[in-house]
């Protein structure tokens, strides 16, 4: 029988950053668990792979914060290419909707987070096709982006 020190089931993101940073903290003896043949073979590997800081939940923003600053300065040990495009994203909202975005604009302002509001004009005049989609204005937030899923998941579990 063998024994480790700290067992993580699952090799996806989760457990695959968990087994990272604990290795970074000085951490050894860690063992991951995967019941697939290969790991991110579920969510991990399929998803839509967009990097997004403003988020509605205050405690999330912070670690959506923290995670898009880990990715566009990543540590001198990190071994694999991720191809992160730091190319923004627009969330377009109706003035009778607006409320819930408007307090996380204020909130991401408050941690550091670039975001900008643009009228509709504004909104049109950069992304024409929404000349008639249903919005009142945008968020424009400059650091969110995509990045390469298995890039990233390889570059945790190197």
């Amino acid at each position: 029988m063998t024994s480790t020190k700290i067992l993580i089931i699952g090799g996806g993101f989760a457990g695959a950053a968990t087994a990272y940073q604990l290795t970074r903290a000085g951490e050894g003896d860690i063992l991951i668990l995967e019941q697939e043949e290969l790991p991110g073979l579920h969510a991990s590997g399929q998803n839509a792979a967009m990097i997004r800081e403003v988020v509605s939940d205050p405690d999330v923003m912070k670690l959506a914060r923290d995670g898009a600053r880990f990715l566009r300065n990543l540590p001198g040990d990190w071994t694999s290419l991720i191809d992160y495009s730091q190319n923004g994203a627009l969330l377009l909202v109706n003035n009778n909707s607006a409320r819930d975005l408007e307090v996380s604009a204020t909130g991401a302002a408050s941690l550091g987070i670039a975001c900008e509001w643009l009228t509709r004009q504004q909104v049109i005049a950069r992304v024409p096709v929404l000349k008639n989609a249903s919005f009142d204005k945008g968020l424009w937030c400059p650091g969110d982006g995509v990045v390469n899923p298995h890039g990233l998941l390889t570059g945790y579990l190197d």
